[in-house]
């Protein structure tokens, strides 16, 4: 339920309030037994309903949480490489994305990309992310 109620309120959170739940989000609702990665049903429903909302905004804080969370996921933290599983699951989230970007006109792919960028040059992303990003 709470997950749910989020929605109707985050067009009213900055960029990076939005960042910042989205992380919460993400050590709260990745599940990983070091075989398997999954993000939780709720965020994952939530995010594909922001991602393929009409309105820019909500789509635009689909693109922040989506990015948010594949980077949590991908994220290579004090030279830890993230097991396969979680990096599997982030670039799932990276499909997601840019297949609902590139469905919708306007601005949303740039902003998608942007983030993206933003991303690999502040964080230290595992390899394999790297290279389907390039691709």
């Amino acid at each position: 339920p709470f997950v749910k109620g989020v929605i109707d309120f985050l067009e009213t959170f900055r960029d990076t309030q939005i960042r910042l739940l989205f992380q919460c989000f993400a050590h709260l609702g990745v599940e990983d037994d070091g075989e398997t990665c999954s993000v939780d049903n709720e965020i994952h429903i939530l995010l594909r309903k922001l991602m393929t909302s009409a309105t820019l905004a909500k789509k635009h804080s689909g693109i922040l949480a989506c990015v948010t969370l594949l980077t949590h996921l991908a994220n290579r933290d004090q030279g830890i490489v993230p097991a396969q599983s979680r990096v599997r699951c982030a670039i799932d989230l990276l499909q997601l994305s840019l297949t609902c970007c590139s469905r919708s006109s306007g601005s949303s792919l740039p902003c998608l990309l942007d983030e993206l960028a933003e991303s690999v040059t502040d964080m230290k992303l595992d390899q394999a992310l790297l290279e389907y990003i390039s691709e």
